[in-house]
């Protein structure tokens, strides 16, 4: 007898979105229109190209207040407005995490990690281990 012990601890998600289950319920009870709907898969879409591709924004469920939308980037606690609709929310945050994402240069800086992948790639005589 084969028995599988595989489980899914995955959240379900919208693309890079993920949603606790109360939250996913309230995605799904506004996104209730074609023109939100269209919207919404844009924003997912979006969350799926160049580094967005590489972070996840966990979005919960305020239980205390109707319908609102909570999430935190960066050590910062963001709550979706009492007029802000979910695709704002969402495209909102999107923008918090692509500030935090964003390396922070000085002019004349030069990013060390990716001048010294460079080196390390193009270069046959440096190995590493």
């Amino acid at each position: 007898m084969l028995v599988n012990y595989q489980t899914n601890y995955r959240q379900p998600s919208f693309e890079r979105f993920r949603f606790s289950d109360n939250a996913k319920k309230v995605v799904l009870n506004k996104i209730n229109t074609p023109a939100k709907f269209k919207k919404f898969k844009e924003l997912c879409e979006q969350e799926e190209t160049g580094d967005r591709a590489s972070r996840n924004i966990d979005i919960f469920f305020v239980r205390y207040f109707t319908d609102r939308l909570f999430t935190e980037i960066g050590h910062k606690e963001y709550m979706q407005g009492i007029f802000q609709s979910t695709n704002s929310f969402l495209k909102k945050m999107t923008k918090k995490a692509d500030e935090l994402q964003k390396p922070k240069q000085t002019p004349g800086h030069v990013d060390i990690v990716s001048e010294l992948d460079k080196l390390i790639v193009d270069s046959g005589k440096c190995e590493v281990y």
